[in-house]
């Protein structure tokens, strides 16, 4: 499967553990709710080519993120 890195579980020392998604995908996530008005959902393409049979999408643009070389392309989820 394509996407973006990520690591899952317990980040920190013996006297502050913290359990936690650190990566790529979850930065990404992060700005496209970041995008989203109330009520909204904007997803990523490689979430828009996992799903694109099961929901009814528009795409909405290309986005470009801070420290990535280049645009997400963006999609609305419709209700």
């Amino acid at each position: 499967m394509k996407g973006f890195p990520s690591i899952l579980g317990s980040v920190g020392a013996s006297n502050r553990m913290d359990y936690t998604v650190i990566g790529d995908s979850v930065n990404i996530a992060a700005r496209l709710q970041q995008l989203a008005g109330g009520g909204e959902i904007i997803i990523g393409e490689e979430t828009y080519r996992q799903i694109r049979d099961k929901f009814r999408m528009e795409k909405k643009a290309k986005e470009h993120f801070r420290h990535k070389n280049k645009p997400i392309i963006c999609y609305y989820v419709s209700r």
